[in-house]
């Protein structure tokens, strides 16, 4: 079994690695242009996010994941048992490893910062107006939160097109914005993930990780019959 999963780890190790590099590439590469701009124009101010960024990212390779690499590895022989379970925890590697990433950055543009006196450059951290101290590591938490989550909800959603085709996912997407948007229920998700405290938004952190590992039980409903061939293309 552990066999089993250290081969599944490493296809999607190399799957992603060209994705996951291209991104940090650009990532960084726009960085250190507007750091520049912002140290040639004092009088411009620029405001970078890396935490957005990466939740994106991980929001888009979630939605991409089914369709990528089920078919493949279940014709190599995989269960769908060990498929799911391997992307779980392959999600959760990339969720840290993306995060060690970004709060490593922000923290030598912090450096920089000091040492060349750029104070038109400010990182937005998702920790401002929440009641969690704005800290390297309580930042580092809340991406890995973040990143897990939009990676299980990207997988799911992934799994919802892969499986019922076209008509089922836009179903699945259409579905999700009418809780958003109707009033009692988005007062309801509101209340259960975020509250307020002192003027800052207090985050429930157990809530938004218990939803990340509750999606997993429809990714298997979806996938546990699943052809090697997608719905909108049978």
């Amino acid at each position: 079994m552990f066999k089993d999963l250290k081969g599944h780890l490493l296809y999607f190790f190399y799957d992603h690695r060209y994705s996951v590099s291209i991104f940090w590439a650009i990532l960084l590469l726009s960085t250190g242009i507007f750091f520049t701009i912002s140290a040639l124009n004092p009088a411009t101010t620029v405001v970078f996010s890396m935490s957005l960024a990466i939740y994106f990212y991980c929001a888009i390779n979630g939605f991409l994941m089914t369709k990528d690499t089920f078919p493949f590895l279940i014709k190599l022989g995989s269960t769908r048992n060990q498929y799911i379970m391997s992307a779980v925890i392959f999600n959760l590697i990339l969720a840290v490893f993306m995060s060690v990433i970004a709060v490593f950055v922000n923290q030598l543009v912090m450096v920089a910062n000091n040492l060349t006196n750029v104070d038109n450059f400010t990182y937005f951290v998702v920790l401002e107006g929440t009641t969690i101290a704005a800290t390297w590591y309580n930042e580092l938490w809340v991406n890995v939160i973040f990143c897990f989550l939009l990676l299980q909800l990207g997988f799911m959603m992934s799994s919802i097109f892969y499986r019922l085709g076209l008509v089922g996912g836009y179903s699945g997407l259409l579905f999700l914005a009418l809780l958003l948007i109707l009033p009692s229920t988005r007062g309801v998700l509101i209340d259960l993930f975020v509250g307020t405290y002192n003027a800052g938004l207090d985050i429930n952190y157990v809530s938004i990780i218990l939803l990340s590992l509750v999606v997993i039980l429809p990714n298997w409903l979806l996938l546990r019959e699943a052809s090697t061939t997608a719905g909108d293309m049978r």
